[in-house]
């Protein structure tokens, strides 16, 4: 039985793409693991080089390869990349990034096999910036050495998705996981609220997570980046089906609309900011943060 399996999505990654393989294919670990690679039709030469590096290496380990002909989506991809993992847990690591740790796979199935309370563990990522940078930094430190459960998720991801290793159970995938932006953060909504277990996040840096214009959430302008943000915690909302947003959703609400309309605010969009800010008044009622507003509104107007 396949104890692990490392769920690996790339698109356009040919810069990238040997070092996040070599990477997986240098792990040391006790129990059998297999590669579900899900290539969606890279238009550079990304096919051609993970063609070249498989003949070498595949015999290391088994690797199932999809070069899909049309571009399905990124959403689309990662459920299908995922449907194909038949590991006790899945392992994410997007194209782009990489482990550092050749122990990562072994140390997270021994927590994993020792806690069976939990459902989702993790650690920290060291950032790689698309130019060299003396500054060390890193992802996910700022709360680590600690546990979540699925409340925690409402308002905003806490883990970094290089790191994360899961129990493989959900077993119904719905339809609303294509529509969203950040499938990373949705999927541990998934995971905590169909096992109810918790997310840890470690101490130990697993990875290297790389900053390029083309991510996901630096290719989105601003005003989208937070859009999509909002967007997922309204989503969550309604899947869960909860009743009203806790305090600290509201914060995280709050937050990206004030950082949306002092973007709106800045590009004389004034009618789009005053709209922001009622939907803000809707969702959070008396808890909106009126002096940041004021303090916007005076910024702008300088």
């Amino acid at each position: 039985m396949v104890t692990v399996s490392v769920c690996i999505l790339t698109y356009n990654h040919e810069n990238y793409i040997v070092q996040t393989l070599k990477s997986v294919f240098e792990q040391v670990c006790d129990f059998k693991f297999e590669i579900i690679l899900s290539n969606d039709c890279s238009t550079d030469g990304t096919h051609e080089i993970i063609t070249s590096f498989l003949k070498e290496y595949k015999q290391k380990a088994c690797v199932n390869y999809f070069n899909h002909v049309t571009n399905l989506g990124m959403m689309t991809n990662f459920k299908f990349a995922l449907k194909q993992c038949k590991g006790k847990y899945i392992a994410l690591c997007d194209g782009d990034d990489f482990w550092i740790d050749p122990l990562k796979l072994q140390k997270q199935v021994d927590f994993m096999e020792t806690h069976p309370n939990y459902a989702i563990h993790s650690g920290i990522a060291k950032i790689e910036f698309a130019k060299p940078s003396h500054d060390l930094r890193f992802i996910g430190e700022e709360a680590a050495d600690k546990s979540y459960v699925l409340e925690d998720f409402y308002g905003r991801n806490h883990l970094v998705t290089c790191t994360v290793l899961f129990r493989n159970c959900i077993t119904h995938w719905p339809r609303v996981f294509e529509d969203v932006t950040l499938g990373d953060w949705f999927l541990y909504v998934l995971v905590l609220n169909h096992s109810g277990l918790k997310a840890y996040k470690s101490k130990t840096v697993y990875s290297v997570y790389r900053v390029l214009s083309s991510g996901v959430m630096n290719s989105l302008k601003p005003i989208a980046k937070h859009n999509g943000r909002l967007k997922q915690i309204f989503i969550i909302k309604d899947y869960l089906g909860y009743k009203s947003y806790p305090l600290q959703v509201k914060k995280c609400i709050n937050a990206n609309s004030i950082a949306k309309v002092r973007v709106e605010l800045s590009h004389k969009m004034y009618k789009a900011a005053l709209l922001t800010f009622f939907k803000n008044l809707y969702y959070c009622k008396h808890r909106i943060s009126v002096r940041k507003y004021f303090s916007a509104l005076k910024h702008d107007f300088k």
